[in-house]
């Protein structure tokens, strides 16, 4: 690392667009540059949707602006994407580049290659053995792999998996938890934002509101949703779904709720900027994913005091303890996913007690400002040269 500069790290994100990954990735770089480190954002592909973006404030973005072609499907790589790629990393000239997630694996290896003095982390943010689930992506992970120093997983089951599924090294697979910051959540929490919310869906006093914020997505679950809330109301309860965020699933969930007859009850929200307000409105927070690495919306429900009931994937436990701040039901378990759902819509009390332990619990276990020294203390140490040790000493330990 140079002696007489700051560090300069730079995050590669797959689109700017507003999904979990790239806030998280903005966030942590503002977080970063406040405490003295230089952070730039680089955008690989292009978005599809132009109104679906998020900026990074003052820190230098660059958008790469690639659309995936037909090499990209056969040779696994764009070759635009390396092309314009080198020349950010020769205008910003980092010293850590660090992948979040997904397609950045590609291009954060790739640039070891182009630039062999920087160090290079990948962010694994779900479950290794869910999405690489063929010997061929396995084996083409595995040689990305060698030209990253550490891996990042958000949860310390995510970290396991990776370890088994890669055969990575232990000593270079580090467990930093995902984090929100709380002032918005904190000024979101009065009564009056509670009330507008709730007046701009046109919600009465006695509807109980179940949010779930993520991409609309096969793999996120929101069809057993659409289907638990079509049981509920056939229970008499007053029960709505409100859905945040956008995606290819979209069309498909709204014919699913008109067939059964339950289309006045769901609502689209569409993509949210101000999700501390929506979820002020809410009564539950429920999350039906197949997979999952550390869900942030369940630390941003817990953040809201909002009673949460979620699958058991990946690391959901890590977040949602049964019975204390939520509900934690059997991957799958359909049929006790609507019991919970109904046990939570008919005790308020149950809501509520639930929902301020989850407060507490996500203020301390989830916050930015320890996140981003962890980050900082790990680019730190792959800098120096220092062996990375066992990966506790670098991250919050699942069992502390």
């Amino acid at each position: 690392m140079k002696k007489t500069e700051p560090m300069r790290v730079l995050h590669l994100i797959n689109r700017a667009q507003i999904r979990g990954a790239q806030q998280f990735a903005a966030r942590l770089a503002t977080q970063l540059e406040a405490s003295g480190v230089q952070n730039a954002v680089c955008s690989l592909y292009t978005s599809p949707d132009q109104n679906d973006t998020f900026d990074v404030g003052s820190l230098p973005m660059y958008k790469l602006e690639v659309n995936p072609t037909i090499l990209d499907r056969v040779f696994r790589v764009e070759p635009m994407v390396a092309i314009r790629l080198r020349r950010v990393l020769k205008d910003f000239d980092p010293d850590v580049i660090i992948g979040h997630g997904t397609d950045t694996l590609k291009y954060a290896s790739i640039s070891r290659l182009m630039r062999r003095k920087v160090r290079t982390v990948y962010k694994n943010i779900g479950v290794a053995s869910y999405w690489a689930n063929t010997r061929g992506r396995v084996w083409f992970n595995k040689f990305l792999l060698r030209n990253i120093d550490c891996s990042v997983s958000v949860s310390e089951h995510g970290r396991r998996d990776f370890i088994e599924h890669y055969g990575y090294d232990d000593t270079r697979a580090a467990y930093i938890p995902n984090a929100v910051l709380t002032e918005g959540f904190d000024n979101a929490s009065g009564q009056s934002v509670r009330q507008k919310m709730r007046a701009e869906l046109g919600a009465s006093d006695d509807d109980v509101l179940i949010a779930m914020v993520g991409s609309l997505s096969h793999e996120k679950g929101q069809g057993t949703l659409v289907n638990a809330l079509s049981r509920l109301i056939a229970k008499g309860l007053p029960v709505k779904l409100i859905l945040i965020g956008q995606g290819p699933e979209r069309e498909k969930l709204e014919n699913q709720a008109k067939a059964a007859g339950i289309g006045s009850s769901v609502q689209f929200l569409g993509v949210r900027t101000d999700i501390p307000e929506v979820l002020s409105g809410m009564d539950i927070f429920a999350l039906a994913s197949q997979s999952e690495g550390m869900p942030g919306v369940l630390i941003e429900a817990g953040l809201s005091r909002l009673a949460s009931i979620a699958y058991d994937v990946g690391g959901v436990t890590e977040v949602l303890n049964h019975e204390s701040t939520g509900i934690v039901v059997p991957a799958g378990d359909f049929e006790k996913l609507v019991d919970g759902l109904e046990g939570l819509a008919k005790r308020p009390e149950w809501r509520a007690e639930f929902g301020e332990q989850a407060r507490t619990w996500c203020e301390s276990r989830f916050d930015m400002t320890t996140v981003t020294s962890q980050y900082k203390q790990l680019f730190e140490q792959l800098l120096s040269g220092a062996p990375l040790t066992e990966a506790g000493s670098i991250a919050i330990s699942a069992d502390n």
